[in-house]
């Protein structure tokens, strides 16, 4: 066939022979490929291979399909399928009319529903995913619960025995808590003074808190006594025996002796009240412990 040569076609162009009336005559359609891209361009000594090809559907195949239709279709039924509904819906036609304006309700409320569901099915979609990810975990999990399963079933009367001990020390321990319950409250009870005195020093203990860090100068002091580079500090060292006594060795084993080897030097600063003279006769000795005589006058 020839072609105007203003006509610009692919290479891969197909062809189609159509009939244009019922008595009109036939042409050939040629057009670009719908299933896949143009290529080339068609020219003179081109060839369309038969795959390209095809033809539309001729008049008399046309009317064979119209009588198959109309013959062994099922059009005969119609008539038959019309007396049954119409013999089904006699008298209930106020029932199908409500049955129709609830499925339109209904309907309605499913259109206001649409985004819900739609996200709904996502969703639903997304945890299928999940699992979809997490089989080679089902799987696993699903050898595993039957050998679990299995090792449960053996050990069912170590299983019942634990049981049965638990319900015993449960039983006893209910009878540990009846027998002793007096003392526990007597003894809550003592601890609420404690916890209340506790309480009661809080303030005193936060100002403590200030004078730990900084010891033995409190922090509010703290810069009158160290002033940029050089610091401020007045001090006086009590080296007497019985100083580094009741300092360092109150309430050891070496507690007294450097007070009496004083005392034996006949220093004055032991006959101080002290707990090491309280048993020196008067007037040594700690006048708040020491019998009181009659001559020794008030």
């Amino acid at each position: 066939m020839r072609l105007n040569k203003d006509v610009e076609l692919p290479a891969n162009a197909t062809a189609k022979l159509g009939q244009t009336s019922l008595l009109g005559s036939q042409h050939i359609e040629l057009a670009p490929p719908t299933d896949e891209p143009p290529r080339g361009r068609l020219q003179e000594g081109s060839l369309i291979s038969y795959e390209q090809s095809g033809a539309y559907p001729t008049t008399e195949q046309a009317l064979a399909a119209i009588a198959l239709l109309l013959n062994g279709g099922g059009f005969d039924n119609l008539q038959d399928i019309t007396e049954a509904l119409s013999t089904a819906f006699a008298g209930r036609e106020n029932d199908l009319r409500s049955l129709i304006e609830q499925l339109d309700r209904a309907i309605g409320y499913l259109d206001e529903q649409k985004y819900d569901i739609i996200a709904a099915s996502e969703s639903l979609n997304n945890l299928v995913g999940q699992f979809a990810e997490q089989k080679p975990v089902v799987d696993k999990a699903l050898r595993t619960i039957p050998e679990a399963l299995e090792v449960l079933k053996d050990q069912r009367a170590n299983v019942a025995e634990a049981l049965a001990q638990l319900g015993r020390f449960s039983e006893l321990a209910e009878q540990s808590v009846d027998q002793t319950k007096e003392a526990l409250v007597q003894e809550l009870k003592d601890l609420q003074s404690v916890l209340r005195e506790l309480a009661n020093s809080g303030p005193a203990l936060t100002r403590a808190l200030s004078f730990l860090p900084t010891f033995p100068f409190p922090k509010e002091t703290l810069t009158n006594w160290m002033r940029g580079d050089y610091a401020n500090l007045t001090l006086i060292l009590d080296m007497t025996l019985s100083r580094i006594d009741a300092g360092f060795f109150t309430g050891t084993r070496f507690e007294c002796n450097l007070t009496w080897l004083e005392l034996q030097w006949g220093r004055t600063i032991g006959q101080m009240p002290s707990p090491c003279n309280h048993h020196v006769p008067p007037p040594g000795g700690n006048p708040l412990l020491v019998p009181y005589r009659w001559d020794q006058g008030p």
